[in-house]
């Protein structure tokens, strides 16, 4: 398989509109040297334009992907709590297999249920069709109130908990950190079929030997979240995107392109990986 690369929403629609020369990518992934990864929230990010303008980077996506299959990530709840539960079984002495990260069809990676959208026909759908067809959906407008509701909170709650002086984080200080790691659940299916049941003493004892290199999309997420908060502006609903696609992209994909304020937020934030800066996106295509 080629490279996997993801690319950040603004990339996209500069390569569509021509502000960033594309013939070079668009060769690569013809030439299955390049494997481009897409996300949910990419489309949700392309809902929220108008339909002209969206049209035309979805049409260019179309484009680039119909001599190539990309592949659909998924967000960042269902991989940190694979993490987890990969890190648990581990822990417990079993073999949990691989983290299963990437799908074929976008249908494959929603956790939702979408009303309206009928999953298998979904499954012969061109990205410009998902797009039309999500932007009417509820759910859509869900999402709009959760960035409002959701992020703002959490990102103020962490700029009040940073006069604490609190710079080192690890993945057990769930104070500080949230409820991110909540998401371990109380029973678990080994690839055997074994059923355990987490009792919180063992939930305690796994939690204080877990590392950051166990739950790579975590702990970038708390990098993040902090840099965001460390920062000086507010946290805006547009950083609910970053947060939830550009996190396991980073992980788990082999580039990862993201904006400036991603990059500075990751940074200040102490990750432990860094996205490439869409800047930086014409030099590295050249180098391929």
């Amino acid at each position: 398989m080629g490279i996997t690369v993801y690319l950040d929403t603004a990339l996209w629609n500069d390569l569509a509109e021509g502000r960033v020369e594309g013939s070079r990518f668009e060769q690569a992934v013809k030439a299955r040297k390049v494997v481009p990864v897409l996300s949910f929230i990419h489309l949700m990010e392309f809902a929220q334009t108008n339909s002209t303008y969206r049209q035309a980077v979805t049409d260019y996506i179309d484009r680039v992907i119909a001599s190539a299959e990309p592949l659909w990530i998924k967000p960042l709840p269902p991989v940190a709590k694979s993490e987890l539960t990969y890190a648990f079984l581990r822990f417990a002495g079993i073999d949990p297999g691989p983290v299963k990260i990437f799908e074929h069809a976008l249908v494959d990676v929603l956790t939702a249920h979408m009303p309206g959208l009928d999953k298998a026909e979904a499954r012969t759908y061109k990205v410009t069709r998902l797009v039309e067809v999500m932007s009417g959906l509820e759910k859509f407008k869900e999402h709009q109130s959760f960035k409002k509701d959701f992020v703002v909170p959490q990102i103020a709650r962490l700029q009040y908990l940073r006069f604490g002086g609190k710079l080192e984080i690890s993945p057990c200080d769930v104070e500080y950190v949230g409820n991110i790691l909540a998401d371990l659940p109380g029973h678990l299916t080994t690839p055997n079929g074994v059923t355990i049941e987490i009792l919180p003493e063992i939930r305690g004892n796994f939690l204080s030997q877990l590392r950051w290199e166990d739950c790579p999309a975590i702990e970038l997420r708390v990098a993040m979240m902090r840099g965001l908060a460390f920062g000086d502006g507010r946290g805006l609903p547009s950083d609910f995107e970053d947060l939830f696609h550009v996190c396991p992209a980073l992980a788990y994909c082999d580039v990862t392109f993201g904006d400036k304020k991603t990059y500075a937020a990751i940074k200040r934030g102490r990750g432990s990986k860094l996205p490439r800066k869409n800047g930086e996106f014409a030099a590295w295509v050249s180098s391929l």
